[in-house]
């Protein structure tokens, strides 16, 4: 089954907002940001901001067509900042989002709700979409209650639960460039060695949005590039690629556990996503670690001095 796709993007301007954007023709596509932009894109506040304004702003702005699909990729909290203040910040990333959801639903517009591998408490990678989600931080929970919301809504939906997402351009302010900045100001920072990640770039993402909504596919799928990688080693291909190097200062950048590195919740130790059901359904090759690495390597070139 193919479907006629006109996406609606909350968080716009987001890592993954942003790529979806870049993905879609400007004529079957709107995104919402706290700010007006011009051209295809309207001002829309989760939390301030009721969602039937949403509608009626984005409606506006489509040239043609009906929004068939709606991408949830606004990540209004961090992990810290939910730990930090949870009722505020459920208030908006669960009861808001819930409520936008039964919008867009009861308008026949199927949401697109980017989840997270902070579902999983961690003890086990290359958890499966069959895995029983424990998530043991308050950004974890936050993300799983907006899962069972629409599990139990009775209407289609797509959930995407993304591993570490990476973007490969240059000046994004991603996990890569601000290792890049670290090494070029000489900073000492500390790395957990023993945090397992499942790295996806950002472009695989949207480029795997776009197959699963243009196929009408519901339901759950886990987006990653499925490797198992700690994130010291993956700091590590990074600095070879960038300097040539494979011998970093581990006095300047110290390899350390993942609970001395004094969050205020226990994270997840190994976050890995196994991806074989998005893979086979759609016949899709990820981009390796290494690959993500070199690339976004690559894209610096001549620009490290705006990161």
């Amino acid at each position: 089954m193919t479907c006629d796709t006109y996406l609606l993007v909350l968080g716009a301007t987001g890592t993954v907002g942003a790529a979806l954007m870049q993905h879609f023709p400007t004529a079957r596509i709107v995104g919402s940001c706290r700010r007006q932009k011009p051209d295809n894109y309207v001002a829309f506040d989760l939390e301030k901001h009721a969602p039937d304004d949403l509608l009626r702003a984005a409606i506006e702005k489509l040239p043609t067509g009906r929004f068939s699909h709606c991408a949830l990729s606004m990540m209004p909290f961090s992990p810290a900042a939910c730990a930090a203040e949870p009722a505020k910040t459920r208030h908006v990333a669960v009861t808001r989002m819930n409520a936008l959801i039964d919008t867009l639903q009861a308008a026949q517009i199927v949401p697109v709700f980017f989840s997270t591998d902070y579902v999983f408490d961690g003890s086990a990678g290359l958890s499966t979409e069959a895995t029983a989600a424990n998530p043991i931080t308050e950004y974890g929970r936050q993300k799983y209650m907006v899962e069972q919301h629409l599990t139990a809504s009775g209407a289609p939906y797509l959930i995407l639960r993304l591993g570490k997402v990476v973007s490969v351009k240059a000046g994004t302010g991603s996990l890569i460039h601000g290792w890049v900045k670290d090494i070029d100001q000489g900073n000492t920072i500390r790395i957990a060695s023993d945090q397992i990640l499942g790295p996806v770039s950002v472009d695989d993402v949207a480029a795997v949005t776009k197959l699963l909504t243009t196929r009408g596919a519901t339901g759950l799928y886990h987006v990653s590039n499925g490797e198992q990688i700690s994130r010291y080693e993956f700091f590590r291909r990074t600095y070879f690629h960038l300097t040539g190097r494979d011998d970093p200062d581990t006095q300047t950048f110290a390899p350390c556990p993942l609970d001395e590195i004094g969050f205020s919740e226990t994270y997840p130790q190994n976050t890995s996503l196994d991806n074989r059901k998005a893979v086979s359904e759609l016949d899709f090759e990820f981009m390796g670690s290494d690959a993500i690495c070199r690339q976004a390597i690559a894209a610096l070139h001549g620009k490290r001095d705006k990161i």
